[in-house]
């Protein structure tokens, strides 16, 4: 049995018992595919700490790339979701991952503040080519916590 919609949908709007239910009769916690690409996009974007905690302990891969927001960082950071970020993290995320729109989820979330913080309303072409966690630091970004979690663990590729 596949199960991925299934299971992304439950995980989605995180039906524990669905979950639970589907991945014993043989959903694939890693099935691919969906707006999502995967059950733990799905729950890390959705933001139900539990549903990641059980994903997490039946074997679903945490640098899984694909889907609308490219990883399960990028779409926990999308939504502003510290503690998903945080567990994702101790977990083993790549906070290096290439791919999305904005490269990867320093990228991601440094865009998010430009454009709420300063109502910048377009981001130019290659605008974060030079992002890197000094520079951030060296012009004095405002620090959210989805920033600071990843700068603290981020590595130069």
């Amino acid at each position: 049995m596949h199960g991925g919609q299934a299971l992304q949908s439950a995980a989605e709007a995180g039906l524990e018992a669905a979950i639970l239910w589907l991945l014993e009769n043989g959903a694939d916690v890693n099935a691919q595919g969906g707006v999502y690409a995967n059950a733990l996009q799905a729950a890390s974007y959705s933001g139900n700490e539990n549903v990641v905690h059980i994903l997490l302990e039946k074997g679903a891969d945490v640098n899984a790339q694909g889907g609308e927001y490219c990883n399960t960082l990028q779409a926990a950071s999308y939504r502003g979701l510290e503690n998903v970020v945080r567990i994702l993290l101790e977990k083993g995320t790549d906070v290096n991952a290439q791919g999305g729109r904005y490269g990867n989820a320093l990228h991601w979330v440094a865009r998010e503040v430009l454009f709420y913080q300063y109502g910048q309303s377009s981001t130019p072409t290659g605008m974060f080519t030079d992002v890197t966690p000094h520079r951030l630091v060296e012009i004095k970004f405002p620090m959210c916590p989805q920033i600071s979690l990843i700068l603290h663990t981020f590595s130069p590729a």
